[in-house]
């Protein structure tokens, strides 16, 4: 089976990442602290999720 490279735009992922944070009205330090706190709702978590997928993504 082969496998299929994907390479992404950071522009592109920077966007996503914007995007996400935009859904949940929060900064990234404010999502940040919401996840560390336990206080997150389930879109913040899922906010979260995409904020660190696209961190990991442009090797941050």
């Amino acid at each position: 089976m082969d496998a299929i490279v994907i390479k992404a735009d950071p522009a592109e992922l920077r966007a996503r990442r914007e995007r996400a944070l935009s859904s949940v009205r929060l900064t990234e330090e404010q999502l940040r602290a919401r996840i560390e706190a336990g206080t997150a709702t389930p879109e913040e978590r899922d906010a979260w999720q995409e904020v660190d997928t696209v961190a990991f993504l442009l090797g941050a």
